[in-house]
């Protein structure tokens, strides 16, 4: 390999020497390789050198040592993407073998149907699993060009999570649970400006491992996205 050198003394301040293998390896105290750079443009640093993986990045050890190569942390915090399913051409999707994140967040994105029908959320526990179809409770507050109000308070079979327009509707949920139930707090937006926001519960504390969403008939667009968030 050819190699620059930084000598000690004054008739070797700097060294050169040459090869074919087409490396060039930078070196202090004339003889301590500290920079290589190979054929392909690759840094190496150390006397090794070491090149590093995929994805990490040089991290400074101060004014007495090379710097190392260090992998990207993740925060645990993170979203996850868990899946993504398509809406288009069925009424219900479904999320099964949950109960590892604290949080799960939903991004239903373009989802279309019956113009006036509404979409619903229910939580299921087991490995089958079974869905729970009553004792949820919620309040909505809504608003439109053409109405505003709330309502809600009462048992429901499901927690209200979308309300379809003539056109393309998107909605966010974010849903967590504790010792005193599972939650979910859901946005919902339509671009004719029907627009609600629901803060639903089921008051028992059921270790979910599910969750389902429905609507009454068949969407005809739509993707909903499962994202786990660890605390």
């Amino acid at each position: 390999m050819s190699t620059i050198a930084a000598g000690t003394t004054s008739t070797t301040g700097l060294v050169q020497t040459s090869d074919t293998t087409g490396n060039l390896v930078l070196q202090v105290n004339g003889t301590t390789p500290t920079l290589t750079l190979n054929t392909a443009g690759a840094h190496g640093v150390g006397s090794s050198p070491s090149y590093g993986t995929a994805g990490q990045f040089l991290t400074s050890q101060g004014s007495a040592a090379s710097p190392t190569w260090t992998s990207v942390s993740i925060p645990s915090s993170a979203m996850t993407l868990i899946s993504t399913q398509n809406m288009a051409g069925v009424s219900t999707i479904n999320w099964t073998g949950l109960g590892s994140y604290s949080y799960y967040k939903i991004i239903v994105n373009n989802v279309l149907g019956v113009n006036g029908d509404v979409f619903n959320i229910q939580f299921g526990y087991g490995a089958t699993p079974t869905y729970l179809t009553s004792g949820y409770y919620q309040n909505r507050l809504y608003g439109s060009n053409t109405a505003t109000g709330a309502d809600g308070g009462s048992s429901y079979t499901s927690i209200m999570a979308g309300y379809i327009a003539a056109i393309a509707c998107q909605s966010e949920m974010l849903i967590t649970s504790n010792a005193n139930g599972v939650f979910a707090n859901i946005k919902h937006i339509t671009p004719n400006a029907y627009i609600f926001e629901v803060a639903g519960a089921y008051p028992s504390n059921i270790a979910f491992s599910a969750i389902k969403i429905n609507g009454g008939n068949t969407w005809t667009s739509g993707t909903a996205s499962l994202y786990g968030i660890s605390s």
